[in-house]
């Protein structure tokens, strides 16, 4: 079966990737991948490219991802893990222990990094300090999350609205950059 693709690079979120499309047609009609085989048997395949291409990831790598999702305005894997996390108290508010900071450096690092990003969730009001390192967070976090950054997203498509013809390749070369 020939296919039609067409991919493109995004690099909005704190994690680069790639939306890819694909066409096919047989003799049947439209070609029809099921969505498992996309989401799970193409996207490994993928990754194992990507590691044999470029390796495996450090420690540092790991450590470097981490300090950059902190101050993200968007949901993130430290998200995720304080998801993992928290054990809800009420409808609104879950609970944080005390995160330990024992363990390989890697863990002590993430434990850190966790802590700091509580501490940009309390300046959006969806975290509070609740007394000796633990924490109280909203359990809706994630959406509020969400919310702010498509917000965030259309106020950057509005800015980025060409004056001209000529503004709106550039805009548009950049984004497939």
């Amino acid at each position: 079966t020939k296919l039609d693709w067409v991919a493109v690079n995004h690099h909005n979120t704190g994690h680069p990737h790639v939306h890819i499309a694909v066409r096919g047609v047989t003799a049947l009609g439209n070609l029809r991948i099921p969505r498992d085989v996309i989401k799970h048997s193409i996207r490994n395949h993928a990754e194992d490219l990507c590691t044999e291409q470029l390796g495996f990831r450090t420690v540092g790598d790991a450590i470097e991802s981490g300090r950059r999702e902190i101050n993200a305005l968007n949901v993130t894997s430290l998200d995720r893990e304080l998801v993992r996390r928290m054990s809800p108290t009420s409808e609104e508010w879950g609970s944080i222990q005390t995160l330990e900071t024992t363990g390989s450096e890697l863990q002590r690092v993430k434990a850190s990094h966790l802590q700091a990003r509580l501490g940009v969730l309390a300046k959006l009001d969806l975290a509070q300090p609740n007394g000796g390192g633990n924490w109280r967070l909203r359990t809706d976090f994630q959406q509020k999350l969400r919310a702010l950054q498509t917000a965030n997203d259309r106020q950057r498509s509005r800015t980025a609205v060409p004056k001209s013809i000529g503004e709106a390749k550039d805009i548009a070369a950049n984004r497939l950059r």
